[in-house]
């Protein structure tokens, strides 16, 4: 019994470490639209309770000036936020971060370019 007490004291500070660094993980980019583009961003609230307004950003990678949603998310549901609208003079070959925090599991993201739809997920 006592050999498990110091393990477990051993492991409580890894853990929260651990917990530290998965927070600060950033999402995977997504990329500034052409000028003949449309890219929009599915944002999925999968938990059950809802994100509050500016909680959410979009930047140009690097830049450090996000541009925050102004509107909350309510509990399981999805928005699509159009990129030109956060960032209108943002253009290919940009790339632009998304500042979720632990709100969004895996954001997904389509492009649309003369009436052609790609979905990246």
């Amino acid at each position: 019994m006592r050999r498990r007490r110091r393990i477990r004291q051993r492991r409580e500070p890894v853990l929260h470490a651990r917990r530290q660094r998965l927070a600060v993980r950033p999402l995977p980019g997504l990329p500034a639209p052409r000028d003949d583009e449309r890219v929009v961003l599915w944002l999925q609230n999968s938990h059950a309770t809802p994100i509050p307004a500016g909680a959410v950003a979009l930047d140009r990678m690097g830049a450090e000036h996000p541009v925050a949603l102004r509107e909350p998310v309510g509990p399981f549901a999805t928005v699509a936020l159009d990129v030109a609208t956060f960032l209108p003079d943002l253009r290919w070959p940009a790339q632009i971060e998304l500042r979720a925090g632990r709100h969004v599991v895996r954001p997904r993201y389509e492009v649309t370019r003369a009436g052609r739809t790609r979905i990246a997920t």
